[in-house]
């Protein structure tokens, strides 16, 4: 028999509870109703520390094959007997019932091309900015944690004839994620929680993490789950992600919360901060509602009505005024010169367009059906790198633009295009389209625009799959124009500074390293 060691005798002792005395008498039999209130009380025990339950487990297991090992059979069928009736009480206490809240199953997200299924969890977190998102309806506004339980453990090894991951990837102990409101208004910033998950000790059990309260005041909200670095060398599940309101139940003002943020006292300071925020925020809404007039105005019933076309057309103006009107002030800002409109003129707005999958698609060139016909689209204002290097105007621009290299644009182009068609397929769209005349083979310029989101363009400028490339003469178009390119042009500016850095910006953040 191989020598027992002190050490083991003594973690033997304390984790079975044996008695030395095999042949001592047990204690006199307890009244059932003790018993059925014990069991009952170890049941809601372990219902309420499962993990710590699971863990103590492990232990077990793990000092029975020690025991065994050292050829101790006699104390390693005891543990075993112990563990077992661990077990036991595992299989009989009630399930912990589920988190309250707002469930965010994984099977609904809509995910990057790299981020997957596996049972009922996301696993697949390759890449910095891998996302999966949820739309959520019908909330009521408030504070919600998001709860969710995660594996963190090292990627399996390569099999033969596998390739190998290259030396740069090497497995973290703490992944970090952020969740975050998916939205074009400038407040929407302030929803941005992170979150760090550690290294699992058990790559089979799952363990619990939670941010900080998000402040939700829409009944209708986008939240995106986004890896924060690469993870190739990781295995990384997510399961039971959901939305679980906060203990304080009153929403704080986000925008009087990203304000105080700033630690910054001028008033006049404070104004111009809150000018810039507000303006961001209210150019969307300004073009949505002058698309709805004009499509009014489109109505046969209404385009026969000279007094309600004049209206709508006073009402258009109206709302031009209103979107170049500076906060604090008694005056607005100069109107454009003469002859150059203040809203969004020459476009054609098409509600409830859907895209089509075509293998000459791209991140920033599709085919659209609407109305029951087929025609292509470019995104306005913004350029994808190509997939593929025939397009060589467009590799040179991205080359340049980025400052990267010939197959890294490619790279980048090829996650454009799978980003857009994961993104875009089966959603309901609303463009507005620069021609009236499409023709089969050309490609209009169109602003894409989602209910949930806003200016699509403004989605893939930010995850760096696209460069803002603003038309000649840009300050001489009309008001609203120039706002959304003045916002596509800050959101690329913050891209470029993000650490860590998104698409294609991540190639040039490398080569500074």
């Amino acid at each position: 028999m191989a020598i027992w060691t002190p050490t083991l005798t003594l973690l033997a002792a304390l984790l079975c509870g044996i008695a030395s005395d095999s042949h001592a008498q047990g204690p006199p039999p307890e009244p059932p109703a003790l018993t059925a209130a014990r069991a009952e009380f170890l049941s809601q025990v372990v219902a309420g520390s499962r993990q710590l339950t699971e863990q103590f487990t492990n232990a077990l297991t793990k000092l029975e094959d020690e025991l065994a090992a050292n050829g101790d059979y006699e104390d390693a069928m005891r543990v075993q007997a112990r563990r077992k009736e661990v077990d036991s009480s595992m299989a009989a206490a009630p399930q912990p019932a589920a988190s309250p809240g707002i469930a965010m199953p994984a099977a609904v997200a809509r995910t990057s091309s790299s981020v997957v299924l596996e049972g009922d969890g996301l696993t697949g977190w390759r890449t910095a900015g891998s996302y999966a998102e949820w739309t959520m309806q019908k909330l009521t506004p408030g504070r919600y944690a998001v709860q969710l339980s995660y594996v963190l453990g090292d990627a399996r090894a390569p099999a033969n004839g596998e390739p190998s991951l290259p030396s740069r990837f090497t497995p973290v102990e703490v992944a970090k994620f952020k969740i975050s409101e998916v939205s074009v208004l400038a407040t929407a910033t302030a929803n941005t929680r992170l979150l760090e998950l550690n290294r699992s000790k058990d790559p089979a059990t799952f363990t619990a993490a939670g941010t900080e309260p998000l402040v939700i005041s829409r009944a209708s909200i986008t939240l995106r789950l986004e890896a924060m670095q690469s993870y190739a060398a990781n295995t990384v599940r997510i399961r039971d992600i959901r939305l679980v309101p906060a203990d304080d139940k009153s929403p704080a003002p986000i925008a009087s919360t990203a304000l105080a943020a700033t630690g910054v006292k001028d008033v006049e300071t404070l104004k111009q901060l809150f000018t810039k925020q507000f303006s961001a925020a209210r150019a969307p809404l300004i073009v949505d509602y002058q698309a709805r007039l004009r499509t009014l105005a489109a109505q046969p019933s209404v385009s026969k009505d000279r007094d309600l076309l004049e209206e709508i057309e006073a009402e258009q103006k109206r709302a031009a005024a209103n979107a170049t009107a500076v906060i604090g002030t008694a005056s607005a800002r100069k109107r454009p010169a003469s002859g150059v409109g203040s809203g969004l003129d020459g476009f054609e707005d098409l509600v409830g367009a859907q895209l089509v999958v075509d293998a000459a698609n791209t991140g920033d060139r599709f085919r659209i059906e609407h109305g029951g016909r087929q025609f292509w689209v470019r995104l306005a204002w913004v350029r994808s790198p190509p997939p593929e290097p025939e397009d060589k105007d467009a590799l040179q621009m991205a080359m340049k633009h980025f400052k990267i290299e010939e197959d890294e644009a490619l790279a980048v182009g090829r996650m454009a295009r799978e980003f857009t068609l994961g993104y875009l397929e089966d959603r309901p769209l609303r463009l507005l389209v620069r021609s009236k005349k499409i023709a089969a083979d050309e490609a209009a310029p169109a602003l894409v625009f989602l209910d949930d989101l806003g200016l699509f363009q403004t989605v893939l400028v930010d995850r760096g799959l696209a460069a803002v490339a603003l038309p000649p003469g840009s300050e001489h178009k009309p008001t609203i124009e120039t706002g959304m390119m003045r916002l596509l042009t800050e959101h690329e500016q913050k891209a470029a500074k993000r650490r860590p850095a998104p698409g294609a910006w991540s190639f040039r953040a490398e080569e500074a390293r």
